[in-house]
């Protein structure tokens, strides 16, 4: 075995990438993330079709039939579930702020929570209600034993896994609390969005078959409920499991490593119970909104502030690890500082735009944050002595791009529409026309015969004799 092959082994057993020069095409296929995320893409589109084949068809149900839902109504359902899906969607990919994962992680979580977590609980709740003796409605996992015993064990296990296999494949990219809540997050959002267009359709289903009910009001009602009132539950829940699991990635601890993803799992189907049981004894009225207020929205506001503040720590982590650096004359202080402020990356980032210097300024960007949480993950021990062979790359890496990125933004820059304006300025301030146009000469017919714009032609001149 080569050096390098031995080298790249080395690297690949701390969770980081090879030095090697090869093809993309050799990257690619060589790249157990590639193939990770590969296979969860079929998995879900699995799950989205025969979730589509479940809504859209009628299915026996112990002694009923679930009536099918109407493409019509399955359409009018989503939109009004995707009011709550999107923004918290969008709120825990901004989560996701220092070293973001990539689009497709963010896709795939989501997708997992929407068309793998729903048709997975769907199917076990059922099963498990029929051991309960439920009987005599169309979705037996909406009683209440089910609902309380059963529901948040399996709906936690299903959301949550997607998590596990996105920190066996991706661990290093787990630098905090908020990676983990950004990806739980965003599968408790997926699965609340298809859980809710079940919901919704089925409401505007009953209502078209019950004279007495008008539709939009029985919409409306669901809606304010689960789309307004508690559109943050399951997403809560499963960011128990997403903190449980980030601090067992950033822990050298063995005993931690265990617990702690296993606390978060029950924190979360805890809180799913809890959340289920109250709102079954006090359905609707006052007592609701005391449980909502009182209860549930303070655990949002902690964890919300608990992100906050781990965002903020992170400021702290960049500053210190590139600050090493610094100290060792690889880094200008510049540098340090502003890869250490979000606002500063982010105006950075738009100069760069501007200025068409964009790629070079994300892939430093990238490069030296990537640099910092190695040098902490080295700290923590979770690296060994291979993390060196990475940080010389990065380091060499950042040098190369140094003189086409920006990293400090500027103190000016060349806007395209600010570039225009001066142009109009200079125009007015010389007298000229502001919208000129270059001036023609008027055309003077053909020159004269024999004028100088024509080669002298010889009289003597004559075709050539046979």
């Amino acid at each position: 075995m080569t050096s390098d092959a031995t080298t790249d082994r080395r690297l690949a057993a701390n969770g980081l990438p090879g030095l090697r020069r090869q093809t993309p095409l050799n990257r690619v296929v060589g790249s157990f993330e590639f193939w990770f995320l590969a296979a969860v893409t079929l998995i879900v589109i699995v799950g989205a079709l025969y979730m589509w084949a479940l809504m859209a068809t009628d299915f026996p149900l112990r002694a009923e039939v679930a009536m099918d839902l109407d493409t019509e109504i399955i359409r009018r359902a989503a939109k009004w579930a995707a009011i709550s899906a999107v923004p918290t969607a969008l709120l825990c990919i901004w989560a996701d702020r220092w070293r973001p994962h990539r689009v497709w992680v963010w896709v795939l979580a989501l997708g997992w929570g929407a068309f793998v977590a729903t048709p997975l609980s769907y199917e076990i709740n059922t099963w498990m209600a029929g051991h309960l003796n439920v009987t005599g409605q169309l979705n037996p996992a909406a009683q209440a034993r089910p609902a309380i015993f059963v529901a948040p064990f399996v709906e936690e296990a299903t959301k949550g896994t997607v998590l596990f296999w996105v920190a066996m494949a991706m661990r290093n990219r787990w630098i905090g609390l908020f990676s983990g809540v950004s990806l739980a997050g965003l599968s408790g959002a997926g699965f609340a969005f298809v859980e809710n267009i079940l919901y919704y359709a089925r409401a505007l289903l009953f209502a078209a078959q019950n004279p007495g009910i008008t539709p939009d009001k029985a919409l409306w009602e669901i809606f304010k409920m689960r789309g307004l009132m508690s559109w943050f539950a399951h997403p809560l829940f499963t960011a128990m499991m997403g903190i449980g699991l980030a601090i067992a990635l950033r822990t050298r601890s063995k005993t931690v490593r265990v617990i702690a993803p296993v606390a978060g799992f029950l924190s979360a189907a805890l809180l799913h119970m809890l959340f289920n049981g109250m709102a079954t004894v006090v359905a609707h009225g006052a007592s609701l909104s005391a449980l909502l207020v009182f209860v549930a929205y303070p655990l949002v506001a902690l964890v919300v502030l608990l992100t906050c503040k781990q965002i903020w720590f992170q400021k702290r982590i960049i500053a210190a690890r590139l600050g090493d650096f610094e100290k060792a004359g690889w880094l200008p202080a510049s540098e340090v500082k502003a890869s250490s402020e979000v606002f500063s990356r982010m105006y950075a980032f738009w100069q760069a735009f501007w200025g068409g210097r964009l790629i070079a300024t994300v892939r430093m960007q990238h490069t030296l944050i990537e640099l910092a949480y190695l040098r902490d993950s080295m700290l923590r021990g979770l690296v060994d002595d291979a993390g060196h062979l990475r940080e010389r790359a990065l380091l060499a890496r950042a040098v190369d791009l140094r003189a086409r990125a920006i990293v400090a933004p500027w103190p000016h820059t060349s806007y395209p529409w600010k570039r225009w304006s001066d142009r109009r300025r200079a125009r007015k301030a010389q007298g000229r026309p502001v919208h000129s146009t270059p001036a023609t000469a008027a055309w003077s017919g053909p020159a004269p015969l024999g004028g100088p714009q024509y080669t002298p032609v010889d009289p003597s001149w004559k075709p050539p004799s046979a």
